[in-house]
């Protein structure tokens, strides 16, 4: 069994679906593999956790990161979003773009189980220039105050221009706020 890494925050257990492998007499063995549960629990206050060097920054200067949710069956659901930072959370907007629904799958997983992540990266065929960072947390569907709407939405028309012409935030005004609980980082040359 390879070994978790420090960096992760889980816990391991056995599984209780085993994995059937067959041996060169034909009989099968159950092989039982390891099962990484998630944690919620911070590894440092969620603020902290990235302002040891540049990877706030560099987080908050990407234009799209992945949001990974959990469907009803447990299988991740993955979407690009947008986000600003603010008051130590970041925050996703529900917003006017084209959609094939209104009822978007990624707020009917938060409402059902919080845990969630954000992926940010940089592919380059330069691969001295790859670099990601996954912030593991919760997530909540957010009804917005006035207030809080425009602060957000003058937040998302100052780092997203296209904001100038759909409306950042549905009516009512509604976001996903999402606060860390760890982040596991890598670049190209770190060690």
């Amino acid at each position: 069994m390879a070994a978790v890494p420090p960096s992760v925050e889980s816990t391991v257990e056995a599984t209780v679906e085993p994995r059937v492998e067959a041996t060169a007499d034909a009989t099968v063995e159950p092989r039982v593999e390891p099962r990484v549960e998630p944690t919620l629990e911070p590894t440092a206050e969620p603020a902290a956790l990235l302002q040891d060097d540049d990877w706030r920054e560099w987080m908050c200067a990407q234009a799209v990161a992945r949001f990974a949710t959990l469907n009803r069956h447990g299988a991740p659901h993955l979407v690009p979003v947008v986000f600003v930072l603010h008051d130590a959370a970041l925050w996703l907007p529900v917003d006017g773009k084209p959609k094939r629904t209104a009822n978007l799958a990624r707020l009917d997983n938060l409402r059902r189980d919080r845990r969630c992540a954000l992926l940010f990266d940089v592919y380059s065929a330069d691969w001295q220039a790859l670099r990601w960072l996954r912030l593991d947390g919760a997530g909540e569907v957010v009804a917005l105050t006035d207030t809080l709407a425009a602060t957000l939405t003058a937040a998302f028309g100052r780092k997203y221009p296209q904001y100038g012409v759909i409306a950042p935030l549905t009516a009512p005004p509604t976001a996903i706020r999402f606060t860390w609980r760890s982040a596991s980082r890598w670049r190209a040359g770190v060690a």
